[in-house]
């Protein structure tokens, strides 16, 4: 399957050789670690905050929906952001010490608490949800995600229990592997704006697959602040907490849509450290939401570069500190955006017809 050449690919830095059975099928590939959890009962967790409805699955322990309430789509309709095909995103992949690939993305969780499977937040309300995974051995993996009302995102928590025999290689990856799921008509326009960043040592990287050959894939090593990956409007980032992760892994397809268009994907994974621990983990942000600039820039950590405003050293300080803030104050007072153009190209005109006129002149 597609999703697991992608996640085959995004482990390359962790992986060891499957078992192959006389057929040249993987024997077993969960191992004896894993054995028979990729069976059970499927329940789904429904979050709903003041900014959207989540919906997280106990198999795999996904995202399994993300729909904006404040956005819509192009026709009208709610713009939700996880590809459906793709059965809910976020997992954990790391080799087992068996020499097994896991991807934690198609085996069940237990749920780590009681109560309903659909949850309202107001105000300043919390609610977390906690999920677990056992070993046949007793390791557990235990993944907890925090929702807090107001807030594009939430926390999530990785704790690994005993499960020193379990991981090998002293790495374990965050992976979002199925990219972001269009919002706009013209899949070409949104497309020309996709795109998969990771930013180290204050520096960007960036992944873009414009063509159908094209497949770009990159690893950065050491400590990584975040990676994302976004579309024309929406963005998604993993930020790590400072200091803990040990690279990450980009990937970027395109590949074809009707009426000549065309949708380009990202898998984004960071890499996180893994000692043996009798119990050790790792805590993320995720933020997952519109690419606003002023929203991206809140969270402290550079994420506001994934927005391009032209060059850094020239052109991006004048968008930034002067387009920008103009067009807020025009929108402030005009709430809709086609009077906020008309208004912004009137002050532009009035503010270059001092440089028209004098052009004008040496013309003439």
């Amino acid at each position: 399957p597609a999703q697991q050449d992608s996640a085959r690919r995004a482990a390359a830095a962790v992986t060891q050789p499957v078992t192959q059975a006389p057929t040249g099928k993987p024997a077993d590939p969960l191992g004896k670690l894993f054995a028979g959890r990729d069976r059970g009962q499927e329940q789904v967790i429904t979050i709903e905050s003041d900014l959207y409805v989540a919906e997280i699955s106990t198999k795999g322990g996904v995202v399994k929906r993300w729909e904006l309430k404040k956005y819509k789509t192009w026709d009208g309709k709610a713009v939700q952001l996880v590809d459906y095909k793709k059965n809910g995103d976020l997992s954990l992949l790391f080799a087992s010490t068996e020499g097994r690939l896991i991807n934690t993305h198609d085996l069940y969780f237990e749920r780590g608490e009681s109560g309903a499977v659909t949850r309202v937040i107001t105000g300043n309300e919390e609610v977390d949800v906690k999920l677990v995974l056992s070993t046949t051995t007793g390791g557990r993996i235990t993944k907890t995600l925090r929702f807090k009302n107001g807030e594009y995102g939430f926390n999530t928590d990785i704790t690994f229990s005993r499960m020193g025999d379990v991981i090998a290689n002293f790495e374990y990856q965050l992976v979002w592997e199925s990219g972001l799921r269009y919002a706009e008509h013209n899949s070409i326009d949104e497309s020309s704006f996709a795109a998969a960043y990771a930013y180290a040592g204050k520096e960007l990287t960036e992944v873009d697959a414009p063509s159908a050959e094209s497949k770009p894939q990159t690893n950065v090593s050491g400590v990584v602040d975040w990676v994302a990956a976004r579309t024309k409007y929406f963005a998604f980032a993993i930020i790590p907490k400072e200091g803990t992760s040990d690279g990450c892994y980009l990937e970027g397809s395109h590949t074809a849509a009707p009426d000549k268009g065309a949708v380009e994907a990202y898998s984004i994974a960071v890499k996180m450290p893994f000692k043996g621990g009798q119990e050790e983990g790792g805590s993320f942000k995720i933020f997952f939401g519109p690419a606003d600039i002023s929203l991206l820039k809140s969270y402290g950590v550079g994420l506001d570069r994934i927005v391009g405003l032209g060059w850094t050293w020239l052109i991006r300080p004048i968008s930034e500190y002067v387009m920008l803030p103009l067009l807020s104050a025009l929108h402030y007072i005009a709430p809709n955006w086609g009077v906020v153009i008309i208004l912004f190209s009137i002050i532009i005109k009035i503010v270059l017809h001092p440089l028209s006129r004098s052009s004008m002149r040496s013309m003439k």
